[in-house]
């Protein structure tokens, strides 16, 4: 009865969104292929991970020092983020009530689960951050990829700066 295995039943690979396991109630996600002998469809090859399996992944994504990446899914839920609480409880700010701090963050996820790509300057917890964050394929999710504004901009002077020396090393020569 559950949406990947119908998928699968219907020759679709696919990827569950965020689901409890029936074995022991934890939060998975399930990676589904059908299985066919000739062209028939016979049956479906699942997979569960823990749905920190994708934390896992976006930890090893990082932009500056202390940039990160998260996931959102298709309703705003968090399922990815180094701070493992948000994914665990399930966060989604787009369904709480709105703190005037963190009204142009809820913009930004409205925009990713409606599957826009793009680049934007929010506050979060009193730090002022760049973020560019797209869809990822066909799964309904999008990620976003996070850093301090003020790493970012040390990182472009460090480049302008380089860039003005060979400029004037050119320019003797």
């Amino acid at each position: 009865d559950r949406e990947y295995y119908k998928k699968a039943l219907k020759g679709e690979s696919n990827i569950s969104d965020p689901i409890h396991s029936r074995l022991d109630g934890s939060l998975v996600i399930v990676f589904t292929t059908p299985i066919k002998n000739r062209d028939r469809i016979i049956g479906a090859l699942s997979i569960a991970y823990p749905i920190t399996f994708l934390s896992e992944i976006t930890d090893k994504v990082r932009l500056g020092e202390s940039g990160s990446a998260f996931i959102l899914d298709r309703e705003g839920y968090t399922i990815a983020h180094r701070d493992r609480s948000l994914v665990l409880s399930r966060v989604n700010i787009l369904k709480t009530p709105p703190d005037a701090g963190l009204k142009k963050l809820v913009e930004i996820e409205g925009k990713m689960i409606q599957g826009e790509k793009g680049a934007a300057e929010y506050r979060y917890e009193g730090i002022s951050k760049y973020i560019g964050y797209c869809p990822i394929g066909d799964t309904g999710w999008s990620i976003g990829v996070t850093a301090p504004k003020t790493e970012l901009l040390t990182e472009l002077n460090r480049v302008f700066a380089i860039f003005i020396e060979l400029i004037i090393f050119g320019t003797f020569i």
